[in-house]
């Protein structure tokens, strides 16, 4: 009688494996709809930072462009003759590519100014001049950058 009940659990027990191995071959309705709660939440956070991220690449294409257009009004007023360097003086106008253009299609508005340089003894020098460049989008509210670059008389 022993012996039979000792079969009876080694069969009961076999048959609970196999029942097992073939039901669990795919997931249950609990493990599907935590997997995609999971998947969920990183979905949202990532959307989430999507706003920052567009925030910061346009900040750093408008930081490029400005640099550029700084390069460009820089050179020009390296290239005047330094004692008609008040030519250069005004407002400039630039597209989003950083290219010159009209008021009415620009993007960007460039103030340059000039104004005379000073010695670290407090002393003027008139050899050197600064340009004061302020740089504005004209659209969208952003900061005004300032920037100040120093052009010496070459005797050119």
């Amino acid at each position: 009688m022993i012996f039979l009940a000792k079969i009876a659990i080694l069969v009961h027990v076999e048959n609970v494996k196999r029942a097992y191995r073939k039901g669990g071959r795919g997931f249950s309705l609990v493990e599907t709809v935590m997997a995609l709660a999971i998947i969920s939440f990183a979905f949202v956070t990532l959307l989430g930072m999507l706003p920052v991220g567009l925030k910061t690449f346009r900040e750093s294409i408008d930081v490029t462009v400005q640099a550029q257009m700084a390069q460009q009004l820089l050179t020009k007023a390296q290239q005047t003759p330094f004692d008609r360097l008040a030519e250069v003086e005004g407002p400039y106008y630039f597209d989003e590519e950083g290219l010159a253009a009209p008021a009415d299609k620009a993007r960007y508005k460039v103030e340059l100014s000039l104004g005379d340089a000073e010695l670290p003894s407090g002393a003027a020098n008139s050899m050197i001049r600064q340009v004061f460049l302020s740089m504005e989008r004209i659209e969208g509210g952003q900061e005004t950058r300032k920037m100040v670059f120093s052009v010496a008389d070459m005797g050119l």
